[in-house]
């Protein structure tokens, strides 16, 4: 291969790991890409902790796995653009706990007396 080729490919590689180091740490630090609009966001997430550990989480209709277990008492539903949510806690046996939730941009919101 000759100099000129890997000058070109060495510059390449590097724009490229430079690029993606970028997106990257926007990732790592909770930004996201809306496709609907073509904007970067910070999002923010939900952390609940609900007693019995079992119940079913069901955000604005869609039905999260509960992932509590003895190590993890609670469950986050990270990832979520900022707005409002609707969340339900149910469980065979006891009342519904349901509520509107505020999500704020890079922060997390703790429920943790969910009964």
């Amino acid at each position: 291969m000759s100099p000129l080729k890997r000058r070109v490919l060495f510059i390449i590689f590097s724009f490229l790991f430079v690029i993606l180091s970028g997106v990257l740490i926007l990732y790592a630090l909770g930004n996201r890409l809306n496709f609907r609009t073509l904007t970067i966001e910070k999002t923010g997430g939900i952390y609940i902790i609900s007693h019995p550990s079992g119940a079913a989480l069901t955000l604005n209709g869609n039905t999260f796995p509960n992932a509590s277990n003895i190590l993890t008492p609670g469950t986050l539903i990270d990832n979520l653009v900022s707005g409002r949510y609707e969340v339900t806690v149910s469980q065979n046996g006891y009342s519904v706990w349901k509520k509107n939730i505020e999500v704020n941009p890079g922060l997390v919101s703790v429920y943790d007396s969910v009964v």
